[in-house]
């Protein structure tokens, strides 16, 4: 269902072909978490702070999403209406 949020947002789009969201399915979800596990388990830096006794980082980048700190974004499509 459409608002009028929505609606704004896709008329002051200025016709690009993507959209960025903050709300991920399942799938945008596993794949950023296992993007941002990789980069921690190659020695990025983390980027909350997170208890001495977590140390894997699929956790560590759960908590990264739960907080709203990885510093990815996802671009979708935009749904054509016919």
């Amino acid at each position: 269902m459409l608002t009028a949020d929505s609606i704004d947002l896709m008329n002051n789009f200025g016709g690009n072909a993507h959209m960025i969201v903050k709300k991920y399915t399942k799938y945008e979800k596993a794949r950023i978490i296992g993007a941002r596990a990789l980069q921690i388990s190659m020695g990025a830096p983390i980027l909350v702070d997170i208890p001495k006794d977590i140390i894997d980082p699929v956790k560590i980048a759960l908590i990264e999403l739960e907080n709203d700190a990885i510093p990815m974004t996802v671009k979708r499509k935009k749904r054509s209406t016919v």
